[in-house]
C-alpha cells in the first residue's frame, strides 16, 4: 500500500498512514456494533491503515495509548469518514 502521510504523534512516536480503499472502510464498518460512534469507526479504520513505531495497531492498543495520540489519530480518520463529496 502506498503511504499517504507519515509523521510524529504528540508522544513522539512515528506514525505511518497508508492510503485506504473502500475495502478498508467496509472492513472497519463490519467491526461496528449497535451504539458504535464515529470515533469507534475512526479507530477501527486506523487499525487497517496505520502503523505506530513500525507496529500494526489493533483496537485494544487505543486503551493504553496516550490520550493526545488517540485524539490525533481519531481526528485524522474522523476527517476521512465525515468528509463530504464536493461538486
Amino acid at each position: 500500500m502506498e503511504i499517504e502521510r507519515e509523521g510524529l504523534l504528540p508522544s513522539g512516536k512515528k506514525i505511518v498512514i497508508k492510503q485506504g480503499k473502500g475495502k478498508h472502510l467496509r472492513s472497519a464498518q463490519r467491526m461496528m456494533t449497535e451504539g458504535s460512534t464515529n470515533s469507534d469507526l475512526a479507530r477501527s479504520l486506523a487499525t487497517f491503515l496505520c502503523t505506530v513505531d513500525d507496529a500494526e495497531l489493533n483496537v485494544e492498543d487505543f486503551d493504553e495509548m496516550e490520550l493526545a495520540d488517540v485524539e490525533a489519530i481519531e481526528a485524522c480518520f474522523l476527517e476521512k469518514v465525515s468528509a463530504s463529496i464536493k461538486s
